[in-house]
């Protein structure tokens, strides 16, 4: 707004400067008569060819400058089009989701803990007890979200729940043998290793993705 406005008054000071410039009179010649002589017809066709090129470049600054206004009014438009959808995908899917890969995390580490309980009795209750209980219930709210991303229109790609299918197979195969009080110390200490690995991995490319889909909504 403010560019428009500095527009029409350089422009209106420039129709002013021509005007002024293509009124003023010729000096009269008066001659031995002392009668004003007639104004000049080629003088008369340069003041008006002023007029018209002062009029055509007021017209091109006006139009140049409203061309330029409607590209940024277009561009903010689009940045703040942008900026509602990375929001709204924040909202609504990304910030559930990094909760509970958050939990995921810490289970991870309480599981490589766990695994170093010399008492293969407590060891497996309560690795069980871990997968049943917050593990269970991170990997659900985990799931939902990505299931949830599957189903929205605006999100490319319906892939991202079973994204995570071999890691969470693979993560169940090593918690059975952690809560197998028969497993060999050598078993154990794989098993651990492979399910810190696989809640690594899914948090790793559920982040990645997350992270991919806000980078392309800012750019849209």
């Amino acid at each position: 707004m403010r560019r428009v406005l500095h527009c029409v008054y350089i422009s209106a000071v420039l129709l002013f400067f021509i005007a002024t410039l293509t009124s003023r009179q010729p000096s009269a010649d008066t001659g031995h008569s002392g009668v004003q002589a007639p104004p000049n017809l080629s003088e008369i066709e340069h003041r008006l060819n002023l007029q018209r090129a002062g009029l055509g470049l007021t017209f091109l600054i006006l139009m140049g400058n409203l061309f330029w206004s409607w590209i940024n009014f277009q561009r903010t438009k689009a940045n703040r089009s942008a900026d509602a959808a990375v929001e709204e995908f924040r909202v609504f899917h990304s910030d559930p989701i990094q909760s509970a890969l958050s939990d995921l995390d810490m289970i991870a580490v309480k599981v490589f803990a766990i695994a170093d309980e010399p008492d293969a009795t407590q060891r497996g209750t309560e690795i069980k007890n871990l997968w049943t209980g917050e593990l269970h219930q991170a990997l659900g709210v985990l799931s939902n979200g990505l299931q949830a991303i599957d189903l929205a229109e605006n999100v490319p790609g319906h892939n991202w729940s079973a994204s995570i299918d071999d890691a969470r197979d693979q993560l169940n195969a090593s918690l059975e043998i952690l809560v197998n009080e028969a497993a060999k110390v050598s078993q154990i200490d794989a098993a651990r290793r492979d399910a810190q690995k696989q809640l690594s991995d899914i948090s790793h490319l559920v982040r990645t993705r997350l992270k991919s889909e806000i980078e392309r909504r800012h750019k849209v």
